[in-house]
């Protein structure tokens, strides 16, 4: 026969119950939580998932963007080291772009690089090459973190710029990113056609035109002229630099060198695709000083924006900076721009450790 219930030994049992319900559900949830921000950073099954969508974006590390620049023959900084990854910018969850490296001093410059170099220059990760916005390759950390100027940069080994065209130093340089979320499933690279080229001939006199009204042009250099879709709809933007002389109201020779983007008209006129300058920048500098340069280096799709970001790089003989422009509605801006680095004719880089 069964004798009466003790209150206390089922209160016990009950607690005992209860104790490890809750540990379980918190196990759960804990689980979860580490699962969801692993998956996150790992690349999505789904294509178009982006990193502002990710429901961990505001506590996940962000994307970085960076410019990989190809190291010339004999300069390797350890054995298949091909280039240098200078970060270029930030991606906030909110869609903001901003600069990677902000410091404005030495002091300043070494513990944001040292921070920076902790989180994303880690020896078993790596970044993917861009091309066009889309994934072309992958390439990993092989050395320690350098500061040129300061801004931290890092050798990089993987897939070679041989891939990819010719190897210029001076030209060479891809886009790579830390996050495959950001990056488009196509890539935008058009092939050129002889309606581009002549869109380059008119939109480059009419810059130049519009800066100096009564200049007459001496001589156009070879354009330098890339074709890219950088909103996908088919109809490609033309985006082009050219060095220019010309003879300004005081009769002297000047150079120039123009930089811009024509974009196709919506509504063609007699059956041809016309263009207008969406965006344009143009440098005048005397025949004997430091040759500026503005080189467009690629689109990336780093934000929820139907138009791909443009990466540029100013060079002004002996540094360079770059810098990430934007289209807002129907204008583009500079969304950031990193400090002053050097341009890849002068490396090998002779600087210490980040961290030094």
């Amino acid at each position: 026969m069964t004798g009466p219930a003790d209150p206390i030994a089922e209160a016990a049992v009950r607690q005992g119950l209860f104790w490890k319900t809750a540990v379980l559900v918190v196990s759960m949830l804990a689980v979860w939580a580490f699962g969801l921000g692993v998956l996150d950073r790992m690349r999505p099954d789904e294509a178009g998932t982006s990193f502002q969508s990710s429901p961990s974006a505001r506590v996940e590390q962000r994307p970085a963007l960076f410019a990989v620049t190809w190291d010339r023959s004999g300069t390797n900084v350890g054995p298949g080291t091909i280039g240098i990854a200078t970060p270029i910018a930030l991606v906030e969850p909110g869609g903001a772009i901003v600069s990677a490296i902000v410091a404005r001093s030495e002091d300043a410059a070494r513990a944001e690089a040292r921070k920076f170099a902790a989180t994303y220059f880690k020896p078993s990760t790596g970044l993917l090459l861009l091309r066009g916005g889309a994934v072309a390759g992958e390439v990993r950390f092989v050395g320690d973190p350098l500061l040129d100027g300061f801004v931290p940069v890092v050798p990089v080994a993987g897939t070679g710029p041989n891939d990819f065209g010719p190897l210029v130093v001076e030209a060479t340089t891809l886009l790579a990113i830390s996050d495959q979320r950001a990056t488009s499933e196509q890539s935008g690279i058009r092939p050129m056609r002889d309606d581009h080229r002549k869109a380059v001939d008119t939109a480059v006199r009419q810059v130049l035109k519009d800066r100096f009204p009564s200049c007459e042009i001496v001589d156009e250099g070879l354009a330098r002229v890339r074709v890219a879709d950088l909103d996908r709809d088919g109809l490609a933007e033309v985006l082009a630099s050219r060095f220019l002389k010309f003879r300004g109201e005081s009769g002297l020779i000047e150079n120039a060198v123009v930089f811009l983007i024509a974009e196709p008209e919506r509504v063609p006129v007699a059956g041809e695709t016309s263009y207008r300058i969406a965006f344009a920048s143009m440098r005048v500098f005397a025949i004997d000083g430091p040759r500026p340069d503005i080189v467009f280096i690629d689109q990336a799709d780093l934000t929820s924006s139907e138009v791909d970001e443009v990466v540029l790089r100013y060079d002004d003989g002996a540094t360079s900076r770059y810098a990430v422009l934007r289209r807002d509605q129907t204008v583009w801006t500079q969304a950031c721009s990193t400090p002053p680095v050097r341009p890849p004719s002068l490396r090998p880089l002779a600087t210490g450790k980040a961290d030094g």
